[in-house]
């Protein structure tokens, strides 16, 4: 494994992942405060895509509603709402 596959942001899973890979160990060994440094400084969430997918897709759904919403409320009462208006403008051609 390495000191580049340690995946945790919380202590004791740390100390189970030194446990188990010897390469970590070394590297604590020989350098402790860089091999700390590296540590905390990779992202907590590497490869969490459920997380990432719920959150683009709970936007989406957020997204979607309003824009119906608004279109239905314009239908209704023939002015355009300003949450139509921001999400129109929200969006810059190229």
């Amino acid at each position: 494994m390495g000191i580049k596959d340690v995946t945790s942001n919380r202590v004791d899973d740390l100390a189970r992942q030194v446990a188990r890979d010897p390469e970590l160990q070394d590297a604590l060994k020989q350098d402790p405060v860089g091999a700390m440094q590296t540590i905390a400084s990779q992202p907590a969430y590497i490869d969490d895509r459920f997380i990432y997918r719920s959150v683009v897709l709970t936007l989406g759904g957020v997204v979607l509603v309003t824009a119906i919403g608004a279109i239905t409320l314009a239908a209704l009462t023939l002015t355009v709402p300003d949450a139509l208006v921001a999400l129109g403008s929200a969006v810059r051609p190229q």
